[in-house]
Protein backbone atom coordinates (compact mmCIF):
# COMPACT_ATOMS: atom_id res chain seq x y z
CA UNK A 1 0.00 0.00 0.00
CA UNK A 2 1.54 3.10 -0.97
CA UNK A 3 0.51 6.36 0.60
CA UNK A 4 -0.19 8.90 -1.69
CA UNK A 5 0.02 11.70 0.70
CA UNK A 6 3.71 11.46 1.76
CA UNK A 7 5.30 10.48 -2.06
CA UNK A 8 7.72 12.99 -3.18
CA UNK A 9 8.58 15.12 -5.76
CA UNK A 10 11.72 14.44 -7.49
CA UNK A 11 14.72 17.18 -8.61
CA UNK A 12 17.26 15.20 -9.05
CA UNK A 13 20.01 18.48 -10.63
CA UNK A 14 23.66 19.08 -11.15
CA UNK A 15 25.37 15.69 -9.84
CA UNK A 16 28.13 13.61 -10.85
CA UNK A 17 27.31 10.01 -11.12
CA UNK A 18 30.01 8.09 -11.80
CA UNK A 19 31.37 4.20 -11.68
CA UNK A 20 27.98 2.92 -10.02
CA UNK A 21 27.74 -0.90 -9.81
CA UNK A 22 24.05 -1.54 -10.58
CA UNK A 23 22.55 1.88 -12.10
CA UNK A 24 23.13 5.30 -11.86
CA UNK A 25 19.73 5.91 -9.88
CA UNK A 26 16.44 4.09 -9.55
CA UNK A 27 13.42 6.41 -8.92
CA UNK A 28 10.13 6.03 -8.63
CA UNK A 29 6.97 8.02 -7.67
CA UNK A 30 3.41 9.65 -8.64
CA UNK A 31 4.78 13.33 -8.21
CA UNK A 32 6.88 14.95 -11.19
CA UNK A 33 9.95 13.97 -11.48
CA UNK A 34 12.83 16.40 -12.75
CA UNK A 35 16.44 15.29 -13.78
CA UNK A 36 18.73 18.01 -15.21
CA UNK A 37 22.40 18.95 -15.69
CA UNK A 38 23.74 15.93 -14.29
CA UNK A 39 27.02 14.03 -15.40
CA UNK A 40 26.50 9.90 -15.70
CA UNK A 41 30.06 8.82 -16.50
CA UNK A 42 30.85 5.27 -16.89
CA UNK A 43 27.85 4.28 -14.63
CA UNK A 44 28.33 0.17 -15.41
CA UNK A 45 23.67 -0.31 -15.90
CA UNK A 46 21.54 1.86 -16.54
CA UNK A 47 21.93 5.56 -16.29
CA UNK A 48 18.24 6.15 -14.90
CA UNK A 49 16.09 3.38 -14.27
CA UNK A 50 12.28 3.67 -13.54
CA UNK A 51 11.50 0.38 -12.25
CA UNK A 52 8.07 -1.36 -10.71
CA UNK A 53 7.64 -4.67 -9.22
CA UNK A 54 4.00 -5.27 -10.29
CA UNK A 55 4.67 -9.37 -9.90
CA UNK A 56 5.42 -9.85 -6.16
CA UNK A 57 6.76 -6.81 -4.14
CA UNK A 58 4.79 -3.87 -5.23
CA UNK A 59 7.24 -1.73 -4.50
CA UNK A 60 5.64 1.77 -5.51
CA UNK A 61 2.95 3.20 -8.09
CA UNK A 62 2.95 4.57 -11.39
CA UNK A 63 5.51 6.77 -12.16
CA UNK A 64 3.03 9.59 -14.32
CA UNK A 65 5.56 12.76 -15.14
CA UNK A 66 9.10 12.89 -15.82
CA UNK A 67 11.37 15.30 -17.57
CA UNK A 68 14.87 14.58 -18.15
CA UNK A 69 16.92 17.05 -20.27
CA UNK A 70 20.31 18.86 -20.39
CA UNK A 71 22.36 15.62 -18.87
CA UNK A 72 25.28 14.42 -20.00
CA UNK A 73 25.72 10.00 -20.48
CA UNK A 74 28.98 9.12 -21.04
CA UNK A 75 29.97 5.55 -21.80
CA UNK A 76 27.09 4.54 -19.68
CA UNK A 77 26.32 0.75 -19.74
CA UNK A 78 29.50 -1.53 -19.78
CA UNK A 79 28.31 -4.37 -18.19
CA UNK A 80 24.89 -6.60 -18.30
CA UNK A 81 23.88 -6.51 -14.71
CA UNK A 82 20.00 -6.27 -13.88
CA UNK A 83 17.64 -3.91 -16.06
CA UNK A 84 20.44 -2.89 -18.58
CA UNK A 85 18.51 -2.63 -21.43
CA UNK A 86 18.67 0.74 -22.69
CA UNK A 87 20.71 3.77 -20.95
CA UNK A 88 17.70 4.85 -19.71
CA UNK A 89 15.59 2.03 -18.80
CA UNK A 90 11.70 2.37 -17.84
CA UNK A 91 11.14 -0.94 -17.06
CA UNK A 92 8.33 -1.83 -14.83
CA UNK A 93 7.96 -5.49 -14.07
CA UNK A 94 4.71 -7.05 -14.94
CA UNK A 95 3.69 -10.56 -15.00
CA UNK A 96 1.25 -10.74 -18.32
CA UNK A 97 2.47 -7.75 -20.60
CA UNK A 98 -0.28 -8.44 -23.60
CA UNK A 99 -2.81 -8.48 -21.09
CA UNK A 100 -2.22 -4.74 -19.82
CA UNK A 101 -5.09 -2.46 -20.58
CA UNK A 102 -3.58 0.82 -20.36
CA UNK A 103 0.45 1.23 -19.72
CA UNK A 104 1.65 1.80 -16.52
CA UNK A 105 3.82 4.69 -16.61
CA UNK A 106 3.23 8.15 -18.38
CA UNK A 107 -0.45 9.96 -18.29
CA UNK A 108 -0.78 10.77 -22.27
CA UNK A 109 1.07 12.44 -24.91
CA UNK A 110 4.51 14.03 -23.65
CA UNK A 111 3.83 13.05 -20.30
CA UNK A 112 7.91 11.43 -20.18
CA UNK A 113 10.44 13.88 -22.02
CA UNK A 114 13.85 13.66 -22.71
CA UNK A 115 14.91 16.80 -23.92
CA UNK A 116 18.41 18.03 -24.95
CA UNK A 117 20.79 15.71 -23.65
CA UNK A 118 24.04 14.46 -25.02
CA UNK A 119 24.89 10.98 -25.09
CA UNK A 120 28.69 9.59 -25.54
CA UNK A 121 27.85 6.14 -25.75
CA UNK A 122 29.93 3.02 -27.77
CA UNK A 123 27.29 1.07 -27.68
CA UNK A 124 23.66 1.20 -29.17
CA UNK A 125 20.28 1.19 -26.64
CA UNK A 126 20.03 4.44 -25.44
CA UNK A 127 16.01 4.27 -24.72
CA UNK A 128 14.01 1.01 -23.47
CA UNK A 129 10.52 1.76 -22.39
CA UNK A 130 7.37 -0.96 -21.41
CA UNK A 131 4.14 -0.29 -20.80
CA UNK A 132 4.36 3.58 -21.00
CA UNK A 133 1.92 6.44 -22.80
CA UNK A 134 3.37 9.41 -23.82
CA UNK A 135 7.29 9.22 -24.37
CA UNK A 136 8.54 12.48 -26.49
CA UNK A 137 12.48 12.83 -27.42
CA UNK A 138 13.63 15.84 -28.35
CA UNK A 139 16.78 17.53 -29.63
CA UNK A 140 19.26 15.01 -27.86
CA UNK A 141 22.93 14.75 -29.02
CA UNK A 142 24.26 11.14 -29.90
CA UNK A 143 28.35 10.89 -30.03
CA UNK A 144 29.32 7.60 -30.75
CA UNK A 145 32.68 6.78 -28.81
CA UNK A 146 35.12 3.85 -29.24
CA UNK A 147 36.07 3.46 -25.72
CA UNK A 148 34.57 -0.24 -26.01
CA UNK A 149 33.63 -2.73 -28.67
CA UNK A 150 29.48 -2.88 -29.08
CA UNK A 151 28.65 -6.55 -27.53
CA UNK A 152 25.12 -5.44 -26.03
CA UNK A 153 22.61 -7.66 -27.16
CA UNK A 154 20.03 -5.58 -27.75
CA UNK A 155 21.36 -3.47 -30.90
CA UNK A 156 18.21 -1.20 -31.22
CA UNK A 157 18.50 3.11 -30.31
CA UNK A 158 14.83 2.97 -28.88
CA UNK A 159 12.85 0.04 -28.13
CA UNK A 160 9.27 0.06 -26.75
CA UNK A 161 6.99 -2.59 -25.54
CA UNK A 162 2.97 -2.02 -24.31
CA UNK A 163 3.80 1.49 -25.39
CA UNK A 164 1.88 4.34 -26.66
CA UNK A 165 2.11 8.05 -27.77
CA UNK A 166 5.66 7.54 -28.40
CA UNK A 167 7.32 10.60 -30.56
CA UNK A 168 10.81 10.96 -31.62
CA UNK A 169 12.11 13.31 -34.06
CA UNK A 170 14.02 11.25 -36.55
CA UNK A 171 16.63 14.61 -37.06
CA UNK A 172 17.20 14.22 -33.36
CA UNK A 173 18.74 10.66 -33.79
CA UNK A 174 21.31 11.22 -35.94
CA UNK A 175 24.03 13.36 -35.15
Amino acid sequence: MENLTRTPRVLFARNLVRHNRARGILINTPRPVLIEENTFDHVSGSAILFSTDNNMWYESGQTREVTIRRNLFEDVLTSLYQFTSAVISIHPIIPDLGAQRQPFYGQGAGSIRILENTFRTFDTPLLHAISTDGILWRDNRIEPTRSYPKFHPNQKRFLFEGCRNVDIAPSDTIQ
